[in-house]
């Protein structure tokens, strides 16, 4: 078939791959990882077509095919079998044991080929090429080349028009005030938007569904208003356009309906952890299906993820501080590739407990997870909050692969704790990774940047961060995850903003005694470390010495000229 194909001119590429890893004890291992990473690197495939067992010497013109929901792909087949060479094929339905079923699992179509009478000498010593078919075999391949060809040179790609937002999504309002969402139309593939027809749709506190039309400022490009909120309201939002050909587009894409905002003038942190040090998470694993088997592995550990994206780990934490909570955090292994996640186990890990009866919290985290059968929604995250430290638990989020967006890829969720329990001071959140054994394959999930806070009527945030002003460390310059190295206080987000001579690290970055006070100290007294030397560095030499502390008296008494710019 590659031969024949290699000196055709064709629309579109062809891969040929072989799999291994079928017969093993869970089996599937090649086609389920080469499934996993087409599906990661964006490979858009047409359809798969497999060839299992085509040449058994008792079959003369009647082959088995094996196929998903959909039947096109497989009727194709059909119709060119016995057109062109007279086999007569016989759907079968789908096989969770051949090849084809990850991609199927992953939403890509398939085709089977198989011999109708199979061999009885398969997987036995017996088994030999004494006992093949080789003009059936033939015919087999020779109708798979006619309907790989056909099928991907009349395929006509759907046409898509996708959207952008240059300034972002808000998730935090500022209450009383109309907030302005810029849209931007971006042209998919084929797809072309109607002039003027995107819309707006919003929900307020539950409410009716509203919807208004966006405004074309130019071409593409949208301006959608979301109305002024009181302080603790929550908007539902999301966006439409209409397509030339194909109706139409939504965003957020199915299964997800809306995105979020919460109107308040900034959130007070109850409880923020970023897995860089033990803040008394405990970790507890069960048997998930003793039924059915005692084996069972895999657990959460906190550590930086040590595989690349995708095989079955994000690669890289979510907040970019190095760790997070992840499950079973052990090296892709490709002969055994079921030790590289959980199976038949339930992980469980929960939170501290805290006090939620403030005023509104809300419960925020970001997730990664991996389910090697995608449609198998027993493989599931589940997420819960306990009112009564532990003893009874709701679920608050359960997650399988196909309810993301982007597919192995870090997600931000918030909840509010009152829309699922009574707030108290009893409060936890679990987060339970399930891979039962009776549902197959295996799982990976991680937790990172988990943050309980209070949604704030009165608290101002200047910066935009999520961290209000009076426990900001750094509240002018954006610093959402409070980085603070020296843990002096001052955030490392407020070193070299502006001028040098900021010594002592005050949060509004002024230059005045209290610097030259706290650099003779360095310099003399105490040697006590700056917890920005740069800013020290006033006179922009090499080194911070007698010369800054000159220069920073002249700035502060003398002839008042700055210093230089600071340079970290």
């Amino acid at each position: 078939m590659a031969r024949v194909l290699r000196d055709i001119e064709t629309t579109v590429s062809y891969v040929f791959v072989l799999f291994d890893g079928k017969e093993f004890w869970t089996g599937l291992f090649g086609s389920n990882h080469y499934a996993e990473r087409a599906k990661i690197e964006g490979d858009s495939i047409i359809y798969v077509l497999n060839m299992d067992m085509i040449g058994y010497e008792n079959n003369d013109f009647m082959v088995s095919l094996y196929q998903g929901t959909d039947q096109s792909y497989a009727d194709l087949w059909s119709y060119l079998a016995d057109s062109l060479l007279g086999l007569q094929a016989v759907l079968q339905g789908n096989s969770m044991f051949i090849d084809t079923y990850p991609f199927d699992q992953l939403g890509w179509p398939f085709v089977s080929v198989q011999e109708y009478n199979a061999s009885p000498y398969l997987r036995t010593y017996s088994d030999s090429s004494i006992y093949l078919n080789f003009e059936y075999m033939k015919k087999l391949v020779q109708a798979s080349l006619a309907a790989a060809y056909v099928g991907g040179e009349t395929y006509e790609p759907p046409q898509t028009v996708d959207f952008a937002y240059p300034n972002g999504l808000p998730t935090l309002v500022e209450p009383g005030e109309e907030t302005i969402v810029d849209v931007i139309a971006v042209h998919g593939w084929g797809g072309v938007p109607v002039p003027g027809s995107g819309m707006l749709y919003y929900v307020i506190d539950g409410g009716d569904t509203m919807s208004v039309p966006m405004t074309e400022v130019s071409a593409d490009h949208y301006e959608a208003v979301l109305p002024a909120l009181d302080c603790l309201s929550r908007i539902r939002y999301s966006f439409s356009l209409e397509g030339e050909m194909l109706g139409i587009f939504l965003d957020p894409k199915p299964p997800v309906e809306w995105y979020f905002a919460e109107a308040g003038t900034g959130v007070i942190p109850i409880f923020v952890d970023d897995f860089e040090a033990n803040e008394g998470w405990s970790i507890m694993g069960l048997v998930a299906d003793t039924n059915y088997s005692n084996s069972s592995w895999g657990d959460w550990e906190r550590g930086t993820p040590v595989m690349p994206p995708g095989d079955y780990a994000p690669g890289v934490d979510f907040d970019g501080s190095g760790q997070c909570f992840l499950t079973l955090n052990v090296p892709y292994d490709p002969i055994w590739p079921p030790y590289t996640g959980l199976y038949n186990r339930i992980a469980r890990l929960t939170s501290p407990m805290f006090d939620a009866t403030a005023g509104e919290i809300l419960i925020q985290y970001a997730f990664w997870f991996a389910n090697s059968l995608a449609g198998n929604y027993l493989n599931e995250l589940h997420v819960l909050v306990s009112n009564n430290n532990g003893v009874g638990w709701t679920v608050m989020d359960q997650v399988s692969s196909d309810d993301l967006g982007p597919e192995f890829c870090w997600t931000r969720r918030s909840f509010r704790v009152s829309d699922f329990v009574i707030p108290t001071d009893r409060m936890r959140v679990r987060f339970e990774a399930r891979a039962p054994v009776v549902a197959g394959g295996h799982v990976e999930a991680a937790i990172d940047d988990v943050r309980f806070v209070e949604l704030s009527c009165t608290a101002s945030d200047s910066d935009g961060d999520g961290v209000v002003d009076e426990i900001d460390n750094c509240p002018y310059v954006y610093n959402p995850g409070q980085g603070d190295t020296d843990q002096d206080g001052v955030g490392d987000a407020c070193c070299c903003v502006g001028l040098a001579g900021n010594v002592d690290g005050d949060p509004n970055d002024l230059c005045d005694v209290g610097d030259l006070t706290r650099l003779i100290d360095f310099l003399f007294i105490s040697y006590q470390p700056l917890g920005c030397m740069a800013e020290a560095n006033v006179d922009g030499e090499a080194s911070v010495d007698v010369g800054d502390l000159t220069k920073l008296i002249d700035y502060l008494f003398i002839s008042y000229t700055e210093p230089e710019v600071c340079i970290e």
